[in-house]
């Protein structure tokens, strides 16, 4: 087998080369997007993880928290707040958006939440602070850098203009 490998590249050069050269190239491809997932699965794991949530409620049919989308009537809540040891909820509303600057735009993933409740706001705001009120915006400090976007900014999301007052750690998975 080896004797007839030798014999392939040294009649065949160009040949082997390519072979070799596409196979390598296929290998870092495939890692790369491995690599990819990998991080994208961690980041989405670890926000939910940093929440204190014990435990998270989709609709019937629902196999994908990031992905897809899950809409529960206020009668459910209802129900679930009055089953034994539930002690808070906490509804989210998850979705991707275009945030706009005056010199850039990219693409984030959106978490609404309700501000009287515990859940569902940034694991870490390490500059600025959280949300207080209505149209404000904690952006994710990776993204912040790369648009040049710092607390006291305006930008504008979905036709809406937002004040940047805080920037989060740990959640640039949800950037795109």
């Amino acid at each position: 087998m080896i004797r007839c490998a030798w014999k392939y590249l040294r009649f065949s050069p160009s040949r082997s080369l390519l072979i070799v050269s596409s196979v390598a190239l296929g290998t870092v491809l495939m890692t790369f997007l491995c690599s990819v997932y990998r991080g994208v699965s961690d980041g989405t794991l670890d926000y939910i993880l940093q929440n204190r949530c014990d435990l998270w409620v989709l609709q019937e049919n629902a196999t994908n928290i990031v992905r897809g989308s899950s809409i529960l009537p206020a009668k459910q809540s209802r129900i679930l707040s009055d089953l034994p040891g539930v002690g808070s909820l906490s509804p989210l509303l998850l979705f991707l958006s275009v945030v706009r600057t005056p010199t850039s735009e990219g693409t984030v993933y959106l978490v609404g939440y309700d501000l009287r409740k515990p859940q569902g706001g940034p694991p870490r705001v390490v500059k600025g602070r959280a949300l207080a009120r209505d149209y404000e915006i904690v952006l994710d400090d990776c993204f912040a850098a790369k648009h040049g976007i710092l607390p006291g900014d305006t930008v504008i999301c979905n036709r809406q203009k937002l004040e940047v007052v805080g920037l989060s750690e740990g959640t640039n998975a949800f950037v795109i």
